[in-house]
C-alpha cells in the first residue's frame, strides 16, 4: 500500500460512513453522498499504483453498496 496519508486516507472514508449510517433522513443522506465526493477528490490522486486504485474501488463498493440501501430506505419511510 502507498497510498500517501494512509492513515487519513482511511479515518476520512470512516468518518464518511459514519454520517451515512446515521442519515436518516434524504438530505442526511444527500450531505453523505456530498462527503463522499468530498473524499474521493482529496484521496484520488494520492492513489499511485495498482493496487492503491483496488483499494479505493473497494472503497467506492462499500460506500455506493450502502448508499443505495439508506436511499431506499428513506424513500421507503415516505410511504407510510
Amino acid at each position: 500500500m502507498e497510498i500517501k496519508n494512509f492513515v487519513d486516507f482511511v479515518t476520512d472514508f470512516e468518518w464518511v460512513m459514519k454520517i451515512l449510517d446515521t442519515s436518516e433522513t434524504n438530505d442526511q443522506v444527500k450531505i453523505s453522498h456530498n462527503c463522499f465526493s468530498l473524499w474521493e477528490k482529496k484521496h484520488l490522486t494520492s492513489c499511485d499504483s495498482f493496487d492503491d486504485m483496488q483499494t479505493m474501488n473497494d472503497l467506492r463498493k462499500k460506500f455506493w453498496a450502502k448508499y443505495k440501501n439508506k436511499s431506499i430506505e428513506s424513500h421507503s419511510s415516505y410511504i407510510f
